[in-house]
C-alpha cells in the first residue's frame, strides 16, 4: 500500500518500521519525492521511484542513497560524490 502525501519543501516525514517478506525489519526515514511529495511506506514496499534516502528497498530507480537495494539504477555510493551503477542481483 502506497500513499503519497503532500508537504512543504522542509518537513520530513517519520516512517517507523518496514518489514520486506517478514524478515526484514528497518526503519525508512525522510523520503523525498520532487520536492514536495512524501511516501508513506505500509508493510512492504515494492516499487519505489525517485526515493531520496531508502533502506532494504526492493526495486529502486534513480536513488541517491541507497542500503541493501536489490535493483537500483544510477544509484549513488556514500562515500563518493560521482554517480555508479549499483546492480544487485541475488539479495
Amino acid at each position: 500500500m502506497l500513499v503519497i502525501l503532500k508537504y512543504t519543501y522542509t518537513l520530513h516525514f517519520n516512517i517507523s518500521f518496514i518489514k520486506i517478506n517478514s524478515i526484514f525489519i528497518s526503519y525508512l526515514l525522510y523520503i523525498k519525492i520532487s520536492a514536495n511529495y512524501y511516501i508513506n511506506v505500509g508493510s512492504i514496499l515494492r516499487l519505489a521511484i525517485f526515493v531520496k534516502y531508502a533502506i532494504f528497498v526492493k526495486y529502486a530507480i534513480f536513488v541517491k542513497y541507497a542500503i541493501f537495494v536489490k535493483y537500483a539504477i544510477y544509484g549513488r555510493m556514500f562515500r563518493r560524490n560521482k554517480i555508479c551503477f549499483i546492480k544487485m542481483k541475488n539479495f
